[in-house]
């Protein structure tokens, strides 16, 4: 086929193309068909996606983290406090928590020599100082309830709507996600999630147990919460509560954690290479 008539039969197709298009345009009179709302489980799904590649993404930023934990025993005595500033940082994609403060004041003296000291080893040995190590330094133990806001859009939990609530970030849906089996579950939980359905965000989630399943003394009243706000355009976490029971011995104690995220400030490293014959020498002495 000739060059000529490719375009002829191109103008052509084209043509007809156009006339199509413009005969199923809607009559101006007629009203135009918006798309179906997303259905809770549609919009919660969408959102913990966007939650869960914010939390893979490679974009970093430093920030400091205020962490405050207290332990009771089985009499509400305190057992345990920890209140400590952090400054967080990534280096080679390993994260870093540098203590600023602890107790409520600034490092000091032969405090402040064993931080730096303890920093400047951790990145000459290219090992990460993060929340584990840090546990690992004060003596404690970390926990986890395996109660994620991603885990409310497994396939046995039912989401209904609950609510629609007023923020700084616009309208939020407020989703609720129950369900009725919580086999290979120590608690039984009911999701709260609030998500914003432009470009649908998690500003929000909290994890509660169930209270129509009778929960154990080791459940009773315990929750996660969790809020978030955007960054850059990239959801970050502010603020982290929690209230758990954990065993120590034959003791149960109560274990209550209180994370304040500030001051993010993202940042980017750039490196020049440039051939050894173009860099300069060193001016004589």
């Amino acid at each position: 086929m000739t060059k000529g008539l490719s375009h002829a039969i191109l103008a052509v197709w084209m043509s007809l193309l156009c006339h199509a298009v413009a005969s199923q345009q809607p009559n101006p009179q007629s009203p135009v068909a918006q798309p179906p709302p997303q259905t809770p489980r549609q919009l919660a799904e969408t959102a913990i996606d966007r939650y869960q590649a914010s939390e893979d993404s490679k974009t970093r930023f430093t920030s400091f983290s205020l962490q405050h934990t207290l332990n009771f025993d089985e009499k509400g005595k305190k057992t345990y406090e920890v209140l400590a500033l952090y400054e967080e940082t990534w280096i080679n994609d390993l994260p870093y928590e540098r203590l600023v403060e602890f107790g409520g004041k600034p490092l000091n003296g032969k405090k402040l020599r064993e931080e730096q000291e303890r920093y400047n080893q951790a990145v000459a040995n290219h090992t990460a100082l993060d929340y584990e190590e840090r546990a690992r330094l004060l003596n404690s133990t970390t926990y986890s309830s395996n109660s994620g806001p991603e885990n409310a859009i497994g396939p046995r939990f039912t989401l209904r709507e609950l609510r629609q609530e007023d923020s700084p970030h616009g309208l939020l849906h407020v989703i609720e996600a129950t369900s009725p089996d919580f086999v290979f579950e120590r608690c039984h939980w009911r999701y709260r999630l609030w998500i914003s359905d432009q470009t649908p965000t998690l500003f929000r989630y909290r994890a509660d147990v169930d209270d129509q399943t009778n929960p154990s003394d080791m459940c009773k009243g315990v929750f996660d919460e969790a809020s978030w706000d955007l960054v850059d355009g990239i959801p970050k976490i502010v603020r982290f509560r929690s209230h758990a029971f954990v065993l120590s011995g034959n003791t149960r104690l109560t274990v209550d954690g209180d994370n304040t995220f500030t001051r993010y400030r993202r940042f980017t490293t750039q490196v020049t290479l440039s051939p050894a014959s173009a860099v300069p020498a060193d001016p004589p002495q």
